[in-house]
C-alpha cells in the first residue's frame, strides 16, 4: 500500500475508510448540483419557445397547466439577456452533473470516477462540436462551449476544495 493514503488502492480499504467526500462535504455539492440543474430547467420552461419537444413530453404527462402557469407567472416576466437564454443551461446541467458524480464519487473520483467526468465533460464537448460540423441538430455556439469550459473550471474548484479540506483533515489526525 502507497504511504500517502491519497493514492492507495481503495479496494483495499473498507468503504467506511475510503476519504471519499465527507457529509459535510457532499451536502453543498448536492445542493449546488441541484440549483445549477433547477435554474437551467426554468431557464427553458420560462424562455425557451414553446415549440421545443420537452413542451409536448410536459403536455402528455399532465403538466402543461403547471408549465403554462410559470410561462404567465413575473417570473418569466423578467427576461434574462439572450446569452444566458441560449448558453446557460447546457453550461448549468453540465456543471450539475459534474458536482452530482463528485458527490458521488468525492476525491476518489480523481483516481476512480475519472471515466465518468470524462464522459460527461466528452459529451458536452461533442455535442456541440457536433453540431458545429452539422452531425448533432443544433446551433452551434461559441458562448456554448465557452460555458462548458466554465462549468468544468468550477467543477475543478470543487474538486481542488475537497482535495484540500483532505489534507488538512489528515494533518490534525
Amino acid at each position: 500500500m502507497h504511504p500517502d493514503p491519497m493514492f492507495s488502492s481503495a479496494a483495499s480499504r473498507s468503504v467506511a475508510d475510503r476519504p471519499m467526500a465527507t457529509d459535510r462535504a457532499v451536502a453543498p455539492l448536492i445542493a449546488a448540483a441541484v440549483v445549477a440543474m433547477l435554474l437551467g430547467g426554468l431557464t427553458y420552461i420560462l424562455h425557451r419557445p414553446d415549440s421545443l419537444l420537452m413542451f409536448r413530453w410536459f403536455e402528455a404527462i399532465g403538466l402543461d397547466p403547471l408549465i403554462r402557469s410559470l410561462r404567465s407567472s413575473q417570473l418569466a416576466g423578467a427576461t434574462p439577456p439572450s446569452w444566458w437564454i441560449a448558453s446557460a443551461p447546457a453550461a448549468l446541467w453540465l456543471l450539475s452533473g459534474l458536482l452530482a458524480l463528485l458527490a458521488i464519487w468525492g476525491r476518489e473520483g480523481l483516481r476512480h470516477g475519472w471515466l465518468w467526468f470524462a464522459a460527461v465533460v466528452a459529451a458536452a464537448f461533442a455535442g456541440e462540436l457536433g453540431q458545429a460540423v452539422g452531425v448533432v441538430p443544433g446551433v452551434f455556439d461559441i458562448a456554448d462551449l465557452v460555458g462548458s469550459v466554465l462549468a468544468c473550471a468550477v467543477a475543478g474548484g470543487a474538486v481542488g476544495l475537497l482535495i484540500r479540506r483532505d489534507r488538512r483533515h489528515r494533518e490534525k489526525a
